[in-house]
């Protein structure tokens, strides 16, 4: 164990972000996960103060290094490629046990570009996204993914909020895939991940292998998300929009969100979906939904609803995208191989093609401040939870898209932000059972597993960050904590607590709840 006094002394000792950068009152995004703030360096000099760099700083929420803290650190340290955001610094700060990811600015991303041209539409003015930009965001982000996935990284919680876009400078134009707080490494064979995390992924973009409980997905889940990326480029507007999106629940079927694929995409046939009866959920799916309540749905009919004709180039890609069997949909090689990418305009590594940017820059943001995310996310969770409550009751096949503009705001603005809309990453102990051996997490584990990470305290190795959602014991709300409290995950059962209710007072590497133990005995 390291000396208390040499911990001091090093952390003394150790450069302070407040001493490198300049970012009081500059915060620019908010969420479950942190703050964000632009940052510039307090050594440049007033000669050069109209082309100093801007950057983004992310303080992580809570005390101690949490599991998607963790993952996202390893990841991003062995991870460089142009369209994957570049983590340039880690600070971790003794006194506050806080921890400080210093990243590249980007002054934009897809969910405020596409909000933007929503906007536009919804004014009566309809301004679209220029087809050259499609075009070019489309192949970036399929160059980022193809990086990924070459390296056997899934990234699992792609959405327009997790694309970013570079502002003015040199890489004006240029997409940042950002928020590896949910990225996972995968192997050959593949090994069953759904046992460690039942949720991953935003519910609009999540492919209906997840939906419908598959244990063995594939980077094919990311390909979907891609597809859903595309598809809401192409017309502004979430294909797969559904009003439940932020409930949190161990179990991944998900009827409202599957319901709202089948009104687009039509009911899957086993003739194009062989091995959907293998899927865990498949028997609740023929008990909760009639195949010929879909007989008129298809993504031609929605697509051609939105102008986009079925002879298009793009039209077809975005249909190897969403695919419904998984192992039929496209690689993201074999995406960025098509036809589509063949024709003019050809796509450009600045998405803005040269000409002035239409979108606003981001504003700052005071304490008093209501994120429009927290309110949307306040709003949202009242109506699902009001639903949720009776759901049992009231199961039907409608269509539950709605009309009009979409209520949502990004949970990361600028940085690798841990989603707000996913269930808690697993334990620091269980890392090794899935084949996470790279060798930035495997020291970042030992030392974060033994409460020191560079000198500095972990406070037991546990996440404080809490969840929305309820403790299984006492039913009070997680996200109500104030105070800092733990929550753990039983093995047996994947439910969550308090880990006061369970009579703990630290993070365990092997936790039970009272009611499996009595169960066995």
């Amino acid at each position: 164990m390291m000396d208390y006094e040499f911990k001091i002394k090093t952390s003394n000792e150790r450069t302070k972000v407040e001493d490198l950068f300049e970012f009081e009152g500059c915060k620019v995004g908010r969420g479950t996960y942190g703050h964000v703030y632009k940052a510039k360096r307090k050594d440049s000099t007033e000669k050069d103060k109209d082309n100093v760099k801007d950057y983004a700083l992310k303080q992580i929420e809570g005390t101690g290094l949490s599991m998607s803290a963790c993952r996202e650190i390893a990841l991003l340290r062995e991870l460089k490629h142009p369209n994957v955001i570049n983590l340039i610094r880690v600070f971790l700060s003794h006194n506050d046990r806080k921890v400080w990811l210093l990243f590249d600015f980007a002054e934009h991303d897809l969910w405020h570009i596409i909000k933007f041209h929503r906007a536009a539409k919804a004014n009566k003015k309809p301004l679209m996204v220029a087809k050259g930009m499609v075009k070019s965001l489309l192949y970036q982000i399929l160059d980022g993914i193809h990086y990924l996935h070459s390296n056997w990284v899934l990234h699992r919680d792609l959405k327009p909020a997790n694309i970013l876009v570079m502002g003015e400078g040199i890489e004006r134009g240029r997409v940042k895939i950002a928020d590896m707080g949910f990225a996972r490494l995968f192997n050959a064979p593949l090994k069953p991940l759904a046992d460690l995390d039942p949720v991953v992924v935003t519910f609009w973009y999540r492919a209906p292998e997840l939906l419908l409980g598959a244990r063995h997905y594939t980077k094919a889940i990311d390909i979907w998300a891609i597809g859903c990326i595309f598809a809401e480029l192409l017309t502004s507007e979430p294909i797969f929009h559904c009003r439940q999106e932020d409930i949190k629940t161990s179990n991944p079927y998900h009827h409202d969100q599957l319901d709202r694929i089948f009104n687009v995409m039509g009911f899957p046939l086993e003739k194009e979906w062989e091995d959907i009866r293998k899927m865990p959920e498949h028997p609740t799916l023929i008990k909760d939904f009639k195949k010929s309540n879909y007989t008129n749905c298809s993504l031609i009919k929605y697509m051609d609803r939105h102008k986009i004709k079925q002879e298009s180039k793009a039209f077809h890609l975005l249909q190897k995208l969403l695919l419904m069997d998984p192992t039929r949909r496209i690689t993201s090689e074999q995406a960025m191989q098509d036809p589509y990418f063949l024709e003019d305009p050809l796509p450009n590594s600045d998405v803005f093609a040269g000409c002035p940017i239409p979108y606003p820059k981001r504003e700052f943001l005071t304490d008093d401040d209501q994120d429009d995310k927290s309110d949307a996310n306040k709003r949202q969770n009242q109506a699902a939870n009001q639903q949720q409550q009776h759901r049992s009751s009231s199961l039907s096949t409608t269509n539950t898209a709605g009309s009009g503009d979409v209520a949502r705001e990004p949970i990361s603005a600028l940085s690798c932000a841990a989603p707000a809309a996913a269930a808690p990453g697993p334990r620091l102990d269980r890392l090794d059972a899935e084949g996470l051996a790279l060798a930035g997490l495997r020291g970042l584990r030992k030392r974060a597993a033994s409460g020191s990470v560079d000198g500095w305290s972990g406070g037991g190795g546990g996440a404080t960050a809490s969840p929305d959602g309820v403790c299984q014991s006492c039913f009070g709300k997680f996200h109500d904590d104030t105070n800092g409290e733990e929550w753990i995950q039983c093995l047996s059962c994947s439910g969550w607590y308090h880990a006061k209710c369970q009579g703990l007072q630290a993070y365990l590497h092997t936790f039970q709840c009272l009611r499996c133990k009595q169960a066995a005995g």
